[in-house]
């Protein structure tokens, strides 16, 4: 197949890197694949894709929004003085590709591109949930009517429900990782490392993390938290400073943002994923579970399918410091327990969130019976 993917990309985050991984691998299975991004970048995307051997076209795809404040505002009414231009350049890709499958990733530019969607061509591949807001509904039905759905979870899959979606327009197919140099190894120490990886942001609970720390630290339990991703933002700073005012901060280290999976959960104990928000999937927890680190997730979306509750890893209920508190002293005390899991959350990531298992069940449902509508 002819497979065109149109993916943003204006900084690489989870559906980026899912979505690169994607193409890889649909490359190496004999398909012919090519990615749409964003004029608007950083680069990296573009970059990756170019080490892929995966082509790269940029178009004026940008944001659209509903709301009138100022930012938003200017950025919507950009993109339209641009829309000419846009719509000019993706028939014109169109035309040249001839695509038997066009994979659409990002919300906004699904609707831009609205008029070019095509019944058993166009596929959504829904990485987040959706709120069952009377504006989405509308947009879901009228805009995307001609849209095949392939969520990434049950949850995403709930949602699109929520929106009025028939249930024979939807396939779920999980996403994939990479197991990357296999499984993290470290040797036992008294000191048990804890690490955090993904966005630094309120939605993120990692206030609630810090909280649920300072709470360890009050029972003599010894451990170190490392913190990767992008902090020196607003929230980053703060968080800091609760880090300070918690007496912690010689147990939590702020290490930045870092590719590397690898390198991220070489010699972790454990991963937590404190996460606040209805998560479509939740890389954060199929990476280190794929190597073999054991999870404490809280129980929103996506993340009750990557992490199941007493066996690959524990869930706690968001926004509960003292329940998170509670489950990292488990597996502090207990590398018994933490062997368990993590052997466990391997074994099942392996075998449901493996690159090759998405790949397949992608490339099934993309030339199945859903793409003919």
């Amino acid at each position: 197949m002819r497979i065109l993917s149109v993916c943003g990309a204006g900084y690489v985050s989870g559906k980026e890197i899912v979505t690169l991984s994607l193409l890889t691998e649909l490359k190496r299975r004999g398909h012919t694949v090519s990615s749409v991004m964003s004029s608007w970048s950083d680069g990296e995307f573009a970059r990756r894709l170019d080490q892929a051997g995966i082509p790269a076209i940029r178009l004026p795809l940008g944001f659209v929004s509903k709301t009138w404040a100022w930012r938003p505002l200017k950025m919507t009414l950009h993109q339209m003085l641009l829309l000419p231009k846009l719509w000019t350049g993706y028939a014109r890709l169109l035309a040249d590709t001839r695509p038997d499958i066009v994979l659409h990733t990002t919300f906004h530019h699904v609707v831009l591109l609205s008029p070019f969607m095509r019944g058993g061509r166009d596929f959504f591949h829904v990485h987040e949930c959706f709120q069952p807001s009377r504006w989405y509904q509308r947009i879901f039905r009228v805009v995307f009517s001609k849209l095949a759905f392939v969520a990434v979870s049950q949850a995403v899959r709930r949602s699109l429900l929520r929106l009025g979606i028939p249930p024979d327009r939807i396939e779920v197919v999980p996403n994939g990782v990479s197991p990357g140099t296999g499984e993290s190894t470290r040797a036992i120490s008294e000191l048990v490392r804890i690490v955090v990886a993904g966005q630094v942001s309120p939605s993120k609970g990692l206030e609630d993390l810090i909280d649920a720390l300072a709470m360890l630290r009050q029972r003599a339990l010894r451990f170190e938290c490392r913190i990767f991703g992008k902090s020196d933002t607003e929230f980053g700073l703060r968080l800091r400073r609760r880090v300070d005012e918690t007496g912690l901060s010689g147990s939590v280290r702020f290490m930045g943002f870092e590719s590397d999976i690898d390198e991220i959960y070489a010699g972790a104990d454990i991963s937590a994923v404190p996460s606040r928000l209805e998560e479509g999937f939740g890389l954060a927890a199929a990476e280190p579970a794929i190597r073999g680190v054991p999870v404490v997730a809280t129980r929103n979306g996506g993340l009750c399918e990557i992490v199941e509750d007493g066996v690959s890893g524990l869930l706690v209920a968001p926004e509960r410091p003292d329940e998170l508190a509670e489950a990292l002293g488990r597996l502090i005390r207990d590398v018994d327990l933490r062997t368990r899991l993590g052997a466990a959350a391997r074994q099942r990531a392996m075998k449901l969130f493996s690159v090759e298992h998405m790949s397949a069940s992608l490339e099934a449902a993309m030339s199945g019976p859903k793409g003919g509508l």
